[in-house]
């Protein structure tokens, strides 16, 4: 285990053993360190079929000083997109049990061990808001719920696909009205359904690069876009950027058999009257 598609391998594996919590990964000293209930035997047996010689060095009890539940008030946490972030922040942290989002209070509650404030020290740079509501000592030893984080996943899901249509539908009305509002309400939700992956060109990725995107969470992949919103967000300038999808990555779609750049300059050049048209009706609605 040497890079984070490996990272992204055992993750996988382990996501949906009942008892699993928070891992820790070592890559510089090639070690994992799991937080679980149960024997450790049946991690090992997960770990053994991907063929990346893991071998259980020591299993201890933990003797932390009690479980916490610690509820934080986020008040810019109203998507899927920005629990993700949560998710990712508090991800390696080895004192939480158990993550509950509550999005239409903007809420987020922690069954943890150890320090509330090296938990809000995660999610202040994450700038939404973050601050502790309140953290009471709790007895439960919350263990994660396989078949809770399976219904959890399709909620997503269709929330998601829910943003998604709605998204294509305010998009086609905003263009035949000519209303600014409509379009950046739908540009918006797309924001919200969507996660875009910037990588380094000028070149096409390869499918094994696409694959690892995609176990990362990633819908669209691209060479620029992320770049120049870096750097105007350092110099505060306002940014927006309208991309056109021009192609099926690599190995997916019509591009399993090879990606044409004459099919790609095509499509954008078609897709061009699309964008003068949505620059022409934002510039010239009064609203």
């Amino acid at each position: 285990m040497d890079c984070p598609s490996e990272e992204n391998l055992i993750r996988m594996a382990l996501g949906g053993l009942t008892g699993v919590g928070p891992m820790t990964f070592d890559l510089a000293h090639r070690q994992l360190r799991v937080v679980h209930s149960g024997e450790p035997a049946r991690i090992a047996q997960k770990l053994t079929p991907l063929n990346l010689g893991a071998v259980l060095l020591t299993s201890e009890r933990r003797t932390e000083g009690g479980q916490w539940k610690t509820r934080f008030s986020v008040p810019k946490m109203d998507c899927p997109s920005q629990e993700n972030l949560i998710r990712m922040a508090l991800a390696d942290a080895s004192a939480v049990a158990a993550l509950d989002f509550d999005l239409k209070d903007r809420v987020l509650t922690v069954q943890h061990g150890g320090s509330t404030q090296e938990l809000l020290g995660r999610l202040i740079p994450l700038n939404l808001g973050a601050q502790v509501l309140d953290s009471v000592q709790s007895d439960e030893s919350t263990a994660p719920d396989a078949e809770g984080n399976a219904s959890e996943a399709r909620t997503l899901k269709l929330l998601l696909a829910i943003n998604g249509a709605m998204f294509v539908f305010e998009l086609i009305v905003g263009l035949i009205a000519q209303s600014t509002g409509l379009i950046a309400d739908s540009l918006d939700m797309f924001a919200d359904a969507a996660v875009y992956a910037a990588t380094q060109g000028p070149r096409l990725e390869s499918a094994a690069e696409i694959n690892r995107l995609e176990r990362d969470g990633a819908d669209v992949v691209g060479m620029t876009g992320m770049p120049e919103a870096a750097l105007a967000r350092e110099l505060a300038l306002p940014y927006a950027a309208i991309n056109v999808v021009a192609n099926f990555a690599a190995g997916r779609g019509d591009s399993r058999a090879g990606i044409s750049l004459e099919a790609i300059h095509a499509v954008l050049a078609a897709s061009m009257q699309q964008v003068h048209a949505i620059i022409e009706t934002m510039l010239g609605d009064d609203d």
